[in-house]
């Protein structure tokens, strides 16, 4: 049976993934890719966007039967702004735990995916408040994983 890339199968092991930390999202909502979830009133969430696939073959193979695949997720990490003190510290422990998950671990993989090599975060901006009515609503960033998948064809 041939081995297919699937950008659905990615992203929801990802959020399933995710949602094992249940300190900061105990409802499944909270890690989501419908941003209407915001106005449900919890304090922490994982807002998801689609991302890039590029796809290459492996170097140094004669044949195009072996691929590596960059899945690109990008998500918003939130936390409701409270005040700045507490609401920094908030952030931090979250975006730790989400390091601790998907990236300082001996195991990558995610839920009903195969083939995952690696999985890296980047975030092109450092955090920062987003206002809402000239206050302080919430403390967040932008966020890409990098899911490294490595696809046989040949099977």
């Amino acid at each position: 049976m041939t081995q297919l890339a699937d950008y659905t199968a990615i992203r929801d092991g990802f959020m399933t993934k995710a949602r094992t930390l249940t300190a900061y999202f105990p409802q499944p909502y909270q890690v989501t890719d419908d941003e209407a979830d915001v106005n449900r009133g919890a304090k922490h969430y994982m807002i998801l966007r689609p991302g890039a696939a590029p796809i290459a073959p492996v170097a140094g193979l004669q044949s195009k039967k072996l691929f590596r695949i960059s899945w690109n997720i990008t998500f918003d990490l939130q936390v409701r702004y409270k005040d700045f003190k507490h609401s920094w510290n908030e952030f931090t422990d979250l975006r730790d735990a989400i390091l601790n998950l998907f990236v300082f671990t001996m195991d990558p993989s995610i839920p009903g995916t195969f083939g995952i090599w690696d999985v890296s975060l980047t975030a092109p901006d450092p955090p920062g408040q987003k206002d809402q009515n000239g206050s302080p609503a919430w403390l967040g960033q932008q966020i890409t994983a990098v899911i490294v998948q490595q696809i046989d064809v040949s099977r």
